[in-house]
Formats: structure tokens, C-alpha cells, sequence
């Protein structure tokens, strides 16, 4: 036995040895009996495969240990795809907290589970306090219902993730923003719809901008339409001066 002990560690993982003699040690101290154990061990071309040991400690009449018997499954795809989805979850939360533009996503109802740094920028509440909270409770209530006949009109079209909605969201003073949201719906493997993600940008400035020139086009209209009056009534009073 010892000599199977000695060899089978011989061929973990020296990250992963003091795991393993603890889980061993802890059995043969009768704090467990069965136990599932991830670790590193070493292939015969001298590479490292990931495996699922599962093992029970045997004992005699006497309660004396006396082996260890079990399975080991290579599970070296499985912690693949755990890494590169660890990599992935680090590159996209670098990227949301260092993009100016606010960031989020949402279960399927839309509650915030993920907010980036911006939102402080833009709206002045912490990502803490819109976490568990539902952006709708935020939006202008003259614009809620447009949100929701626009979301549900884009999403018919298969459009939700290329069309921004433009709308007023209330920041922490009270006063509101006009933001541009793009939303993409985040989908299970059988195309479910589980979430959805935002990426969301201050207008207000352009909102501004675009009532200005619309009040100077209509005042613009106004001057023309005071000037034809004036210009038909200048042609009035010169046909009645002419006849006096």
C-alpha cells in the first residue's frame, strides 16, 4: 500500500500533492469516507492531464486502513474550457471597466447583475446600488412604455443587438439623462433567451443639440411666414395707394 501511495504521488502534480495527502489523511483520521477529487496528473510522454479522482478508503475488521480503491476520468477538456472561459470573463471585465460607455448585464427579466465603473460618470449612482435593481424603476415614465413597444418590436426583427433606443434615465440628483442603449440578448444552448447585455452612452449633449436646431428651424419658418405676410400686405398697400 504504501508503496502504491508513494508512486501514485509521484505522478501528481506537486501543486496538487498536499490536496491530495490531505483528503487521504482525512479519511484514514475518519473524517470521510468517500471523496471527489480534482487534480494534476502526469501522462507517460511527461504532460499533464486533468482528472476526477473518485476513491473510498477500505478498511479491515479491525478498522485498520488498509487501501484505497476508486476511478480516475481525464476531465482535461473540461478545465480547457473552464480556463478559456476564465480568460474570456477576465478580457470582457477589463473591457467594461475601462470603457467610458456603461456596460451591464441583466437576468431575462432585466435586473441588473453586472454594472461597469462608468455608470458613476454618467448617472452618478454607484454599480452597487443599481445591482439587483430594474432599470426600469429608472427610466422617465414618459418614455417606459415606448422602451417596451421599441425592445419588442426590434426583438421580432432579430434587430435587438443593431438599433439603439434612445431614452431619459434618472440619475442619482434626480435630473435625467438621455442615453443610447444597444441591447444584445444572451442565449442558452437551445437558443433560450437568459439575459441580456447593454452598452449604454450619454446623448443628452446631442439631445441638446437637436431641440436647439429644431427651435431655430421653427423660428426660421415663423420669420418666413411673417415675411410672405408682410411682403403680400406691402403689395396690398401699394395697388391701394396707387388707386388713392
Amino acid at each position: 500500500i504504501v508503496a502504491n501511495v508513494t508512486w501514485w504521488l509521484g505522478i501528481t502534480h506537486p501543486d496538487d500533492v498536499p490536496v491530495v495527502v490531505g483528503f487521504l489523511a482525512e479519511a484514514i483520521a475518519g473524517r470521510r469516507v468517500e471523496w471527489d477529487l480534482r487534480y494534476r496528473m502526469r501522462r507517460a510522454d511527461g504532460s499533464w492531464a486533468h482528472v476526477l479522482g473518485r476513491a473510498k478508503l477500505l478498511r479491515d475488521a479491525d478498522g485498520t486502513p488498509v487501501a484505497t480503491e476508486g476511478a480516475v476520468r481525464d476531465v482535461s477538456s473540461i478545465a480547457a474550457a473552464e480556463e478559456a472561459l476564465r480568460d474570456r470573463e477576465q478580457s470582457y471585465r477589463l473591457l467594461a471597466e475601462n470603457s467610458r460607455e456603461l456596460i451591464c448585464r441583466h437576468d431575462a427579466d432585466g435586473t441588473y447583475r453586472y454594472v461597469s465603473p462608468a455608470v458613476r460618470e454618467l448617472t452618478g449612482w454607484s454599480p452597487d446600488e443599481l445591482l439587483g435593481q430594474n432599470p426600469y424603476e429608472f427610466f422617465h415614465p414618459d418614455d417606459r412604455q415606448r422602451i417596451t413597444e421599441e425592445s419588442h418590436a426590434l426583438a421580432l426583427r432579430g434587430e435587438l443587438d443593431r438599433v439603439g433606443i434612445v431614452y431619459r434615465f434618472r440619475r442619482r440628483d434626480g435630473s435625467h439623462a438621455w442615453l443610447e442603449t444597444l441591447t444584445r440578448p444572451l442565449l442558452d444552448a437551445d437558443g433560450n433567451i437568459v439575459g441580456l447585455q447593454t452598452s449604454s452612452r450619454d446623448v443628452s449633449e446631442r439631445r441638446e443639440l437637436q431641440e436647439r436646431l429644431a427651435r431655430a428651424q421653427r423660428l426660421e419658418a415663423i420669420g418666413t411666414l411673417a415675411g410672405g405676410v408682410a411682403h403680400d400686405f406691402n403689395n396690398l398697400l401699394t395697388v391701394v395707394r396707387g388707386n388713392t
